[in-house]
């Protein structure tokens, strides 16, 4: 049986045929216009699935590529001024070996005490070390000056957090994540609170018998040692002194293990950093190979796709049915 094909068929066929031939230079040309070839799930689903996942990954890995990055700054300035503080103990070490052997001037004992005392203002100073408008040393209270002293009596004064504070283990730990998981405050902490470099707060060293000074609360011990040891090289007493360097060696110590624990600490987050960068290069591979467009096979798709659809045109113009207009340009 012969099957009549009416110009209503004909003229259906046309447009669909015309309108997919249009439809494929519309998206042609905007791909090339913009050099991406998926902007839409409908253009490819799969590429547009792993082109998001690239977006969702790299935008991760710029966070954690961010905190390695001010992570090494804050260590790299912290574990300096704790390498800055143990120079200065060291210093101070040696004026009191060498009071022991001056017992007996009082002015060559004040001279050194004066020493001391400007090496223990210097070390405050360095405790008070900033990175960034943040006190590395402060514990999460970052944005208050942890140290301060009196300039009468010599005590200083501790106002930052410490772990343990009021039970609170993680008081003085402030983290930056740089892997994917919960945060844990041992694995992710970056700084050194105040109590863990200068030793525990309202106590002295066990080598210091005879405390003159005054002991309060929020002193650290570092300190409370330093102003008994410049009382005792004031006065001369060459057995305290004696007792004194023992004191100091413990508080170096301290000091040491805090910068030693940092500065492992720093080589980790430096290692990462250098992972995050490889990783977001081949991340960013990645997101061109699924997203952007293969400029020359485009372009002679393009050519294809207008030669397809400028022949559409033509043949449209002879096998749709003529209308009046056409008929009233005739005769006209």
């Amino acid at each position: 049986m012969t099957m009549r094909i009416t110009n209503g068929m004909i003229s259906s066929n046309f447009m669909n045929n015309y309108t997919n031939a249009l439809n494929k230079v519309t998206t042609l040309q905007n791909q090339l216009s913009s050099g991406i070839a998926v902007s839409k799930p409908s253009d490819d689903p799969v590429k547009m699935t792993r082109t998001l996942e690239c977006f969702s990954s790299i935008s991760q890995n710029d966070e954690y590529q961010q905190n390695a990055n001010d992570a090494v700054s804050w260590m790299t300035t912290s574990t300096q001024a704790a390498q800055n503080i143990a120079t200065a103990l060291t210093t101070i070490k040696g004026l009191v070996s060498k009071a022991t052997s001056v017992a007996t001037d009082s002015t060559s004992l004040n001279s050194i005490a004066d020493q001391i005392n400007s090496a223990i203002d210097e070390i405050v100073q360095l405790g008070n070390t900033q990175t960034g408008g943040r006190y590395v040393f402060s514990g999460q209270n970052d944005q208050t000056q942890p140290l301060t002293r009196n300039s009468t009596t010599g005590v200083v004064t501790y106002s930052g957090t410490y772990d343990g504070e009021s039970g609170n283990a993680t008081a003085g730990t402030i983290t930056m994540q740089i892997s994917p998981g919960t945060v844990d405050p041992v694995r992710d902490k970056i700084n050194i609170d105040g109590q863990e470099l200068f030793g525990k707060l309202g106590a002295m060293d066990s080598n210091i018998t005879t405390f003159t000074g005054t002991l309060t609360s929020s002193q650290p011990q570092l300190f409370a040692d330093l102003n008994q040891i410049v009382a005792d090289v004031k006065s001369g007493n060459t057995t305290a002194m004696s007792n004194d360097i023992g004191a100091l060696s413990n508080d170096s110590d301290t000091v040491n293990q805090a910068q030693t624990s940092q500065g492992a600490k720093q080589t980790t987050y430096q290692t990462m950093l250098t992972l995050l960068t490889s990783q977001n290069t081949t991340l960013q591979s990645n997101l061109k190979d699924n997203r952007d467009l293969d400029v020359a096979q485009a372009s002679i798709s393009f050519a294809e796709a207008t030669s397809v659809y400028n022949a559409a045109l033509s043949v449209g113009a002879q096998v749709l049915p003529k209308t009046l207009v056409d008929y009233i340009s005739t005769t006209g």
